[in-house]
């Protein structure tokens, strides 16, 4: 799920993006096919997912495309190259939905988490809601609860839909007890924190203004 933001007149930024592994089971066996129906059911509960928080994103920053990559574990795997190769995505949807919060964005690299748990506590999965604005804060400088109940309630409307039509939301795990092995690991909670994030890679590449004082 890619973002755009606004920017400054003449400058131009990178997108955020979010991102969630999806396995595919067909009569309780991983299937490597994906039909077109297939992606339209996923891409349809992601759909649902940003309309269920858009509210809480500022009205410069908006969905502007869902995409699929295939991926699978690199085979051989190596400390170096854990996943194959991938290749151009497999399903590619424009989109152009606004946020409709109207209240001043926080900085680019300011995002709310939410974790992807299993009973692997060193393999969770995490990902990263970019746009969201002062509303979304307290007097202390953390998330507002009422705001963390929606996120947290959209990822697991998220995650229970996909469940029930057969494309759970996994995370892919490379290494158990010091061994290279491939794993998909199956959520079984989801945990939203007070505490904002920052995303380094999200900061603004261009400077639009810039202000030097030149000592004697």
């Amino acid at each position: 799920m890619s973002y755009a933001r606004s920017t400054p007149a003449g400058s131009t930024e990178d997108v955020a993006q979010i991102g969630f592994d999806v396995a595919n089971v067909t009569n309780s066996a991983w299937d490597s096919s994906w039909t077109f129906g297939d992606h339209q059911t996923v891409h349809n509960a992601l759909f649902a997912f940003d309309a269920a928080w858009k509210s809480m994103r500022t009205s410069t920053c908006s969905l502007t495309s869902i995409k699929a990559y295939p991926r699978a574990f690199a085979d051989p795997m190596t400390l170096e190259k854990r996943f194959a190769t991938g290749g151009p995505p497999t399903w590619n949807s424009a989109q152009a939905v606004v946020g409709t919060n109207a209240t001043n964005p926080l900085p680019y690299q300011v995002a709310m988490s939410v974790t992807l748990k299993n009973a692997f506590p060193r393999h969770w999965g995490r990902v990263y809601i970019p746009g969201l604005t002062e509303d979304a804060t307290t007097s202390n400088g953390r998330w507002d609860q009422a705001d963390m109940q929606t996120m947290e309630g959209a990822a697991a409307v998220l995650l229970q839909t996909l469940w029930d039509a057969d494309f759970p939301i996994v995370t892919a795990s490379t290494q158990y007890d010091n061994q290279l092995v491939g794993q998909l690991l199956g959520v079984t909670s989801i945990q939203v924190d007070d505490i904002p994030d920052v995303i380094r890679r999200r900061r603004p590449r261009q400077v639009a203004i810039r202000e030097i004082t030149s000592l004697a």
